[in-house]
């Protein structure tokens, strides 16, 4: 049993790459401690006391995109094991963003337009998510287009051209403007155009602010278009008391509001300057 073991030439001891690899010896004269050869090999132990080694997984194909479309950015949404893929085709200047869902390896298409703009010189290193009771937000950013944002749920439409802001009919087409973090948006104007009689204003002097918000008046933007001071006053009424009540009312006329959708409410504020008696005794 002993003659047979020595006439073996199968080296059952294996090296371990202590000193490293040594590729130009030939296998007589590597050393305890080398190895020559260690190819797709990862370290098993990583605190260094043992080291064996193993195979290193492979890759599968699993999704395959379109053809032409060139792979700029991914992003994995690990609460709901969602892939999101960032696709442009240089060819035609399309982009997209598609999702695979629970590693099922096929391919879906979220949103598709020229608009994206996306391009392959930017690709898109960072993107993050939030998760709402509703829905999944997506944000990221290029370094070439503005700052943008996607509900991924609830995709943003273009208005079919003259659509009734009431009841709204969508083009198939992405409206990459209410996507910006900060889109692009109509200043609406105020004028007043009337004062007339009847009402229960008090005499003094008033302004008024237009600012865009959601359904419960929360507010979306600064206040804007504040108009010139209306004075109110009863000429027939003589008293040094200004602080009394007029039967008047103001008009108003609110122009250039925006009809894209991205903004459907309003807040109106009005600027009260009402002179007290004490005041003018001071």
């Amino acid at each position: 049993m002993a003659e047979e073991q020595s006439r073996n030439n199968i080296n059952q001891e294996y090296n371990t790459a202590t000193t490293g690899l040594n590729l130009d010896s030939s296998v007589n004269q590597v050393k305890q401690g080398s190895l020559t050869y260690a190819l797709n090999a990862a370290i098993e132990n990583f605190d260094g006391n043992i080291v064996n080694y193993q195979n290193e997984m492979g890759n599968d194909l699993c999704v395959t995109f379109p053809k032409s479309y060139l792979l700029i950015g991914t992003h994995f949404i690990n609460e709901k094991n969602k892939h999101i893929f960032f696709l442009v085709n240089p060819l035609t200047s399309m982009s997209q963003i598609g999702y695979m869902e629970n590693n099922d390896c096929i391919y879906h298409v979220l949103v598709e337009a020229a608009c994206l703009n996306f391009n392959v010189d930017h690709p898109i290193h960072k993107v993050v998510h939030k998760i709402t009771n509703c829905t999944i937000e997506l944000y990221w950013t290029d370094g070439l287009n503005p700052r943008r944002w996607l509900d991924i749920n609830n995709i943003p439409y273009l208005l079919k051209p003259g659509s009734d802001l009431c009841n709204p009919e969508f083009t198939n087409e992405l409206d990459c403007n209410q996507i910006k973090i900060q889109p692009n948006f109509s200043i609406p104007q105020l004028k007043v155009v009337d004062v007339r009689s009847g009402g229960e204003l008090i005499s003094g002097t008033y302004q008024f602010a237009i600012q865009y918000c959601d359904p419960v008046g929360n507010p979306y933007t600064s206040y804007y278009s504040v108009t010139n001071p209306t004075p109110i006053v009863d000429l027939t009424l003589a008293t040094v008391n200004f602080n009394t009540p007029v039967s008047k009312s103001i008009v108003l006329d609110i122009t250039d509001l925006d009809v894209t959708g991205q903004f459907q409410y309003y807040n109106i504020a009005v600027i009260k300057t009402i002179v007290a008696p004490d005041a003018i005794l001071k």
